[in-house]
């Protein structure tokens, strides 16, 4: 007689999927426990009620500034719940790694921030609209595009988190066609003109005098009196 055979480990990986809801808003995804073949790397985690416990890293383990899932964010994708951060930044790193595989050109002339710069630009203002409150803001967040010609892209991602705790995406288009745009608008500085020499001895010798010009309308007034003053 066989012997019986244990029964299968209900596999408790987790694949999440991001729905786009009316309006191009991403609304709450599905949960489902499955192996996943969208580009997660292996998890290794059973799920055990821990909101910290790390159910997902994507695109993978060794890609710089992959994105690490918890069961926070799990819990996030149910219905009527806010999305946080790193929901965001999966859904934006999803997308960029489609465009890189489908449009490698395109992806090349895009940039795209997480959604920690603009919370960390906002911060550095603290509420300040000055001209030099806007430049030490800049000071702050300057570094993280160290190694990135922003005005050489056609297109930026900035994930915006406002005030009433809604996610919008801004996208800049051509920066750098701006800026250009920008300094032809400013008035020129042109050279002062160089006086000219003979122009200045001239003014120079009718100042020595004035008396000899005879289109003095003084001098002319003076003579006319002389000559009523003789007839008297």
């Amino acid at each position: 007689q066989p012997a019986p055979q244990p029964p299968e480990e209900e596999d408790d990986e987790v694949q999440i999927t991001a729905e786009t809801g009316p309006g191009g808003g991403v609304r709450s995804g599905r949960r489902t426990r499955r192996n996943s073949d969208a580009g997660f790397a292996d998890f290794g985690v059973r799920l055990k009620g821990d909101k910290a416990a790390r159910i997902a890293v994507y695109p993978d383990k060794a890609a710089k500034d992959a994105i690490v899932l918890t069961e926070d964010e799990l819990a996030r994708l149910e219905e009527g719940e806010f999305l946080n951060g790193s929901l965001v930044d999966y859904r934006l790193r999803f997308f960029q790694e489609e465009l890189k595989s489908l449009d490698p050109e395109t992806f090349k002339r895009c940039h795209f921030f997480n959604s920690s710069f603009y919370t960390r630009l906002l911060q550095t203002m603290q509420g300040g609209s000055s001209a030099k409150e806007r430049e030490d803001a800049y000071q702050h967040v300057r570094r993280w595009t160290k190694h990135v010609d922003l005005f050489s892209k056609d297109y930026i991602f900035v994930p915006l988190h406002l005030e009433d705790q809604q996610w919008s995406l801004a996208v800049v288009c051509r920066p750098g066609l701006w800026a250009q745009q920008q300094h032809a608008a400013l008035p020129s500085q042109q050279p002062a003109a160089e006086e000219d020499d003979s122009e200045t001895e001239e003014d120079d010798e009718s100042d020595g005098d004035e008396s000899c010009d005879p289109e003095d309308p003084e001098v002319e007034a003076g003579e006319a009196e002389g000559e009523a003053e003789g007839e008297a």
